[in-house]
């Protein structure tokens, strides 16, 4: 069963979401949340986690039962290495699965030594028109730069109609 939720609607509020296997989604926000079904919407600095994963926009809708969820204005995911900034994200928790618009991110890739290849300890930077998530860490970033230098201030950068990142 669900959880009620839990504050007055001046104060955040938060619900607890069972989602198999033990787990749940926790979906937080300042603003009002509502339940049409399957579906919670929330709006105002809402916060969505589930698996270790975590999404913050200022609107959510989340369907407990597909997993699926659409985020807009603001958008914020955070899953382990990768960190997207983006106008808005269609996702899926429970596949890693989604699709992200006018997006900025970085990956802190692990490197391995070669001495023939000049590495950095900075994250790889992007922005990209549109990213695609898949399983297993991998990013499809759509017309989008790249690179490993200082975001603010790049000595250089490179541009790619598409690229994979895993």
């Amino acid at each position: 069963a669900v959880l009620a939720l839990m504050a007055l609607p001046s104060e955040a509020q938060q619900v607890r979401l069972p989602s198999g296997k033990g787990q749940y989604a926790v979906l937080s926000s300042d603003g009002p949340q509502t339940r049409k079904g399957d579906v919670f919407t929330a709006d105002k600095n809402v916060d969505l986690e589930y698996a270790g994963m975590r999404l913050r926009a200022e609107h959510i809708e989340y369907n407990e039962k597909t997993h699926d969820s659409l985020a807009q204005g603001y958008v914020q995911f955070d899953f382990e290495n990768q960190h997207l900034q983006a106008d808005e994200a269609h996702y899926n928790f429970s596949t890693g699965t989604g699709t992200f618009k006018n997006v900025r991110g970085s990956v802190n890739i692990v490197r391995r030594p070669n001495p023939m290849v000049l590495v950095s300890e900075n994250p790889l930077y992007f922005e990209a028109r549109e990213v695609e998530r898949y399983a297993d860490d991998v990013l499809v970033v759509h017309q989008a730069w790249i690179t490993v230098c200082d975001q603010e201030r790049p000595t250089w950068q490179m541009f790619a109609p598409r690229a994979r990142i895993r």
